[in-house]
C-alpha cells in the first residue's frame, strides 16, 4: 500500500486554486516533521522542507489528534507579524497521526475593505479581523530552526533579542531553551545539533540544559 500523503499531495494545488490567493495550502508530514507540498506559499513565507510549527508539534506532544479529527479558525502569526485565520484537518492512518493539512487564510484585504464601508457609513466601532484567541496559543510559521530560535529569542528577550545568542549567560541560555521546550522545538530532526551553534556551546552543554529543563518540569517549577 501507497504512502496516504501522496493522495493529499494532489490536493493542495487543487484546494488552493479554488480558494484563491488569499488561502495558503500546506501539507505537512508528521513523521518527518516538516512541510511536504505547500501551496500560495507567500504568505508564510515558507517552503518545503520548512518544519513544523510550534502548533503543528503540540499537536503530536498533547495527543490531540486521538479525540479530534480537526481544528478550525485559530489564530495564527508569520515572521513578519501578519495575523492570519488557520485551520488543519488531521490525517490519521492505523491509529498514527501521519500528517496534517493546514489552511490558513489572510484575511487583510477583507478587513481593509470592511473598514471603509464602515468609514463610508460613519460607523467608528473596530472591527475584530480575527476569531478570539485569548485562552488559545498563537500558531508561529517559521521557514527554518534558525528561524524558530530568534523567534524564540524575541519573544524572552524583547529588544534584547538583538543580543548575539552566543553572548548569552547560562541563566538566559535556559530562559531561551525552556521557551523552544514548550514550542516542541526539540522534536525536530538536528534542531539540538542547530541551536547548540546557534549558541556557541556544544551538544552535549546542551543536553545538560535540557536535562535542567526536564527536572524543573517534573518538579513543577517552570
Amino acid at each position: 500500500m501507497g504512502d496516504i500523503l501522496v493522495y493529499y499531495e494532489k490536493l493542495v494545488d487543487f484546494l488552493a486554486e479554488m480558494l484563491g490567493e488569499e488561502c495558503e495550502v500546506v501539507l505537512q508530514d508528521c513523521r518527518k516533521r516538516c512541510i511536504v507540498a505547500i501551496a500560495n506559499g507567500h504568505i508564510s513565507g515558507r517552503k518545503v522542507g520548512a518544519p513544523l510549527t510550534n502548533y503543528g508539534l503540540n499537536v503530536i506532544a498533547e495527543g490531540k489528534w486521538k479525540t479530534k479529527d480537526w481544528d478550525i479558525n485559530y489564530q495564527g502569526k508569520t515572521a513578519n507579524g501578519k495575523q492570519l485565520v488557520c485551520s488543519t484537518f488531521f490525517i490519521k492512518e492505523k491509529n498514527e497521526l501521519v500528517g496534517m493539512l493546514c489552511f490558513n487564510r489572510d484575511p487583510s484585504m477583507f478587513v481593509k475593505l470592511s473598514e471603509e464601508i464602515l468609514r463610508m457609513g460613519k460607523v467608528a466601532w473596530p472591527l475584530e479581523a480575527l476569531p478570539d484567541s485569548s485562552s488559545r496559543a498563537i500558531e508561529s510559521f517559521v521557514g527554518s530552526v534558525p528561524e524558530m530560535i530568534y523567534e524564540a529569542a524575541k519573544e524572552v528577550f524583547g529588544a534584547l533579542h538583538y543580543v548575539k545568542l552566543d553572548h548569552l549567560n547560562q541563566e538566559e541560555r535556559l530562559r531561551l531553551l525552556e521557551n523552544l521546550e514548550n514550542k516542541g522545538a526539540f522534536q525536530l530532526k538536528g534542531a539540538v545539533s542547530e541551536t547548540a551553534q546557534h549558541l556557541g556551546c556544544s551538544e552535549a552543554s546542551m543536553y545538560r540544559y535540557l536535562s535542567k529543563i526536564a527536572k524543573k518540569k517534573k518538579e513543577g517549577l517552570v
